[in-house]
């Protein structure tokens, strides 16, 4: 036996459905939990969701990933906006790191990342541009204790 994920929700009467964290995430989060309490990320201000797109699409740009995160909206004054990115961009890559799934944008948006410029790829209107944002502490981590 492995252990290959923590269950985290169970939807009571419907047949054993139930929703679990991937024990790679669990590995990480246990011990910032253990030490702050939360888990604490890098911020850019941004809400997205997983997308795919057309295979020939990827070949004729040249991209290595079937997908990416579709910004589907900025905060006003996050790091993201202030950095240019718009909705509907979709980031392909962040310095250099696939980013095929919102997961993938969270694992590299750990608390090391607060603070530094990070270049992310990206697809727009049909172009990949390289936009430079520097990441932000979450506005809730920085309230008081």
């Amino acid at each position: 036996g492995r252990l290959v994920g923590i269950t985290t929700a169970i939807i009571g009467g419907a047949q054993g459905i139930c929703f679990a964290v991937p024990i790679d995430t669990a590995k990480w989060v246990v011990p910032e939990l253990l030490r702050e309490g939360k888990v604490i990320r890098g911020y850019l201000g941004l809400a997205g969701q997983t997308q795919p797109f057309d295979r020939r699409l990827g070949r004729r740009l040249g991209l290595d990933v079937p997908a990416g995160v579709l910004i589907a909206s900025l905060a006003e004054s996050g790091p993201a906006a202030a950095a240019g990115l718009r909705a509907g961009d979709l980031i392909l890559a962040i310095d250099g790191e696939a980013t095929p799934t919102v997961d993938a944008v969270h694992r590299l948006l750990g608390r090391d990342t607060i603070g530094r410029t990070l270049t992310l790829r990206v697809l727009r209107q049909g172009a990949v541009i390289e936009i430079r944002a520097t990441v932000a502490g979450r506005p809730e981590d920085a309230r008081p204790r």
